[in-house]
């Protein structure tokens, strides 16, 4: 059986798979509350005021009795919901519940944040924050023993999807993120962290003049509302934006189309032959190789022209590749060098 509080309540059978019907305010309050609680027992003066409250009835024992055998029927019988000295213990695993599996996920993908493995701590944050359908405990808002736990789950989802985000900026992501850092500040107009990361991402993605904006939009209002100044770190965000830091990571360079054959092996040794070819190419402006066909001599020409072709575009700073001479211009060289036209 799982049981899913992150939103409205919802049971699922394990093995069937299908949904389990959970009628009435009470019945649903006493569950939440063994859920929050999974595989432990929770005392019988904690159930009774989880459901009802300051309005206990008058047989508070009987009462609960009767409350809990109406749950195992729900349940499906009566080793759902077990008895002990201590009180009544609802008979799953933590991490059947979804709020405990989101708090496993969340705190695995800030672990893999931390040892710098982006990728898996953006999906993982992403399975984590996907588990929430609502508001935290939605069936008991408002209820005192509720409040809490509400408060502390909110805080954890705030916490991971800064994780995210931060995950998304490393990986590049910037554009993506853009949009939900906006909605986010407005919700939490005094979150420094989320402040920062928006700062971030709009430099990222070319709004430098925007990011310093928010930077003093944040620190006019914490200095008018709290009366403080930024923290080290969204100063630090502020003056990488400043020196240019914050710029989104350049996608990698194609490359540069030749008309070489493509290379499909390497070539090793002969350093100095491939240096004499490559001098007397670049004096002459063209090569002849002979002898028997074969890969060595197909590979033997092309390896001074790449390396001629890189070391005229480094100093040239253009990424076109130099027109290959036609028949007629490496006549004339040929004949004007040595004097060999009547060859022609």
């Amino acid at each position: 059986m799982q049981i899913a509080i992150l939103g409205p309540l919802e049971v699922r059978d394990g093995d069937a798979g299908g949904s389990i019907d959970v009628a009435g305010s009470r019945l649903r309050s006493l569950l939440i509350r063994l859920a929050l609680d999974a595989g432990r027992p929770v005392s019988a003066p904690a159930l009774v005021d989880a459901v009802w409250g300051d309005q206990p009835p008058a047989e508070e024992a009987n009462a609960l009795q009767s409350l809990v055998s109406r749950l195992r029927r729900a349940l499906g019988g009566a080793a759902t919901v077990g008895q002990s000295p201590t009180g009544y213990r609802l008979a799953i695993e933590p991490g059947d519940v979804d709020a405990t599996r989101f708090e496993q996920l969340a705190r695995a993908g800030a672990t893999a944040m931390r040892i710098g493995e982006q990728s898996k701590a953006a999906a993982t944050l992403r399975q984590a924050l996907a588990l929430w359908r609502g508001p935290a405990l939605a069936d008991v808002e408002g209820a005192p023993f509720a409040m809490a736990t509400t408060t502390r789950l909110d805080e954890l989802r705030l916490t991971a999807t800064q994780d995210r985000i931060e995950a998304d900026l490393a990986l590049g992501r910037a554009g993506e993120v853009v949009a939900e850092l906006d909605a986010l500040t407005e919700q939490h107009p005094l979150d420094e962290r989320l402040a920062g990361l928006r700062i971030s991402a709009l430099a990222a993605t070319g709004r430098s003049a925007d990011a310093l904006a928010a930077y003093d939009r944040i620190r006019t209002r914490l200095a008018d509302e709290l009366g403080i100044d930024p923290s080290a770190e969204l100063q630090a965000v502020h003056l990488a934006v400043l020196r240019g830091e914050t710029a989104q990571p350049s996608a990698p360079q194609r490359a540069p189309r030749t008309n070489l054959r493509a290379q499909l092996t390497s070539f090793v040794g002969r350093d100095e032959e491939v240096a004499r070819i490559g001098s007397c190419s670049r004096r002459a402006g063209w090569s002849l190789s002979s002898g028997r066909a074969g890969p060595a001599r197909r590979g033997w020409p092309s390896r001074p022209d790449r390396r001629s072709s890189r070391a005229s575009r480094t100093a040239s700073g253009s990424s076109s590749w130099p027109r290959s001479p036609t028949p007629s211009t490496c006549r004339r060289r040929c004949s004007a060098r040595w004097d060999c036209a009547s060859r022609w």
